[in-house]
Formats: C-alpha cells, structure tokens, sequence
C-alpha cells in the first residue's frame, strides 16, 4: 500500500509529465480506458496501430480512468472508452470509426 506522501508525489510527478507533453506537443489525443471494459480491449489494436502511425505533432496517451479520476472528471469522461483531442484550449470528443485509420485522419485534422 501507497503511504500518502508517496501517492502526493506520484501525482504531482503525473500532472508534471503531462504538462511538458502538454507543451511538447501541438495535438494531443487521450485515449480513456479502463482494464475491465471489454470495448475498450476492443479498441486496443487500433489504438496500438493509431500510435505507431501518429506523426510527430500529436501525441498519444492512454489514460486509466479509474486510476485517473479527477483527470476523467475534468475532460467530462463518463464512460469508457472515451477518446479526447486537445488543440491548444480546445477539446474535441472522437466519436468516428474505431479503426487507426480514422483516429488518425482525425487527429491530424485541424478543427
């Protein structure tokens, strides 16, 4: 079990790594998923296929939203899968095609 000053540094590492990706990056896609939903394994090899074709504007992140819930909660994630793109501060909820094709024309789409 996780002592509360470890789990206060492992948030706070959390926000700071998504920060400078959030910097690094002109788009960024997340992708939230939880290990017990069954579409969400569905989703897996497209996003896996997704990934390894993504150029190197966007940038992927899988977020567990379990594990992640005040992110979830702040990207209005109510269910899963739940697949977000951020423009600068626009937020756009993907709900196309679940194949890597599709996430990625989206994804390097400027809306």
């Amino acid at each position: 079990m996780w002592g509360l000053s470890t789990l206060v540094v492992f948030v706070i590492m959390t926000l700071l790594i998504l920060h400078l990706y959030n910097t690094a990056y002109a788009t960024r896609v997340y992708f939230f998923h939880s290990e017990s939903c069954k579409y969400c394994i569905d989703l897996e090899p497209a996003w896996d296929m997704f990934i390894n074709s993504s150029p190197s504007s966007v940038r992927p992140m899988k977020i567990d939203k379990n594990a992640n819930t005040k992110m979830a909660e702040n990207f209005g994630v109510s269910s899963v899968p739940h697949i977000v793109k951020v423009q600068g501060d626009n937020r756009y909820v993907y709900d196309g095609d679940r194949s890597a094709e599709d996430l990625l024309r989206w994804a390097k789409r400027d809306e």
